[in-house]
This record gives structure tokens, C-alpha cells and sequence, in this order.
């Protein structure tokens, strides 16, 4: 689930994960571990490219509520820029990237909805809080667009069949203040619970 975290420590995280990108593109590693000092303290987050467009789209729809600092929105699009830089620079490793993370969510979620078949009652419990590896798949899905591996496409749609089956539509599971940024139609695995 997001963190409610303080926008001025989301700006410190992005601006971190923004000075790292060139040396994570062109790294072996799926996820770089950073130590971000923010303005509340130490956070060690594991930096990825889904990672960064969450919290990119984050204080993005901040901005658009007019809750960022002129400031901060110069960082948020300091960070954007850098990222579109990044991405033309190097089409491959970011394409490459965004290709393996989106495999290990896949793997990670299909990993889930088994415990799920197996025992629904856990996974009831754990649902909304494990439900991010489908945002993250969604986030992942997006920033390729037509350059999604058909494969993998395809392994998504099975996954989503089987959770169809599995979740009983209900209420928005995360904090009302998010619920705008993630509407009913196309984030519909958010709106309601695995049934027991």
C-alpha cells in the first residue's frame, strides 16, 4: 500500500532515484538499494524504474491538487525531465528494465494468487497490502505500452481471469485521499476483497 509519507521526503526520494538513474540503467541490478536523507530523517528505499514513475505519478497528482511548493514542483519536473533524457538516451536499457521488472511482478503476483487458491482466508488478510504488485504491474504495462512482451501480456490477462474469480467487488482498500488517483474503471483490482 502507499505510504502517506510527507511530500517534501516523496520530492527527496524522487530527486535521489532522479541522480541515480543513469548509473541504475546502466547497471546489471533490478533494484538499488539508497540511502535518501529527507527531511524527516534516513529512508533506505529499493530504487526501480516503477518505483520512480509511482512516486513520479504521486506528487504529479499532488501538484495537479496544488499541494506542492513552487519548489517542489520545479524538483517533480527536474525529475520527469531527467527520466524522459534517460529514456532517450538509453531506449534499451530502459525498455530492458522496465521488461524485467515487469517479469518479476508477474512471477510475484502469480506467486500470490496460488496462496490465494490455497488458502483464501490468509489471503484475505494480506490482500491489501499485496494488491500493489498489480498497481506495479499496471505502472510497468503503462510505461511500455506497444513494446509490452506479447508473453507477458497474455500471462497477465490469465492472472487477472483468475483474480476476477477470486475477488468479491466492494469499497476502495487503501486511504479515501487516494482514491481519486486510482478510479473503480481501470484499477478495479482495488475495489474489493478476496472472498473467504
Amino acid at each position: 500500500m502507499p505510504q502517506s509519507q510527507n511530500l517534501e521526503d516523496e520530492v527527496a526520494l524522487l530527486q535521489a532515484m532522479a541522480d541515480e538513474l543513469e548509473a541504475y540503467l546502466l547497471s546489471d541490478e533490478l533494484y538499488r538499494q539508497l540511502v535518501v536523507h529527507t527531511p524527516h530523517g534516513d529512508q533506505v528505499p529499493r530504487m526501480s524504474l516503477g518505483t520512480f514513475l509511482e512516486t513520479l505519478a504521486t506528487l504529479e497528482q499532488a501538484a495537479d491538487a496544488g499541494r506542492l511548493t513552487p519548489a517542489q514542483w520545479e524538483a517533480v519536473n527536474e525529475a520527469r525531465h531527467r527520466l524522459e533524457e534517460m529514456r532517450r538516451r538509453f531506449p534499451t536499457a530502459f525498455r530492458d528494465k522496465l521488461v524485467r521488472e515487469l517479469k518479476s511482478n508477474l512471477d510475484s503476483w502469480n506467486w500470490f494468487l496460488q496462496e490465494c487458491r490455497e488458502d483464501p482466508r490468509r489471503c484475505r488478510d494480506e490482500y491489501r497490502f499485496e494488491v500493489r504488485i498489480r498497481n506495479r504491474i499496471a505502472t510497468l504495462v503503462d510505461a511500455l505500452g506497444e513494446e509490452t512482451p506479447p508473453e507477458y501480456a497474455a500471462r497477465l490477462e490469465r492472472l487477472d481471469a483468475q483474480l476476477r474469480h477470486l475477488l468479491v467487488p466492494g469499497s476502495f482498500l487503501w486511504a479515501k485521499a487516494l482514491e481519486a488517483r486510482y478510479p473503480r474503471e481501470r484499477y478495479w483490482w482495488l475495489y474489493g476483497q478476496i472472498g473467504a
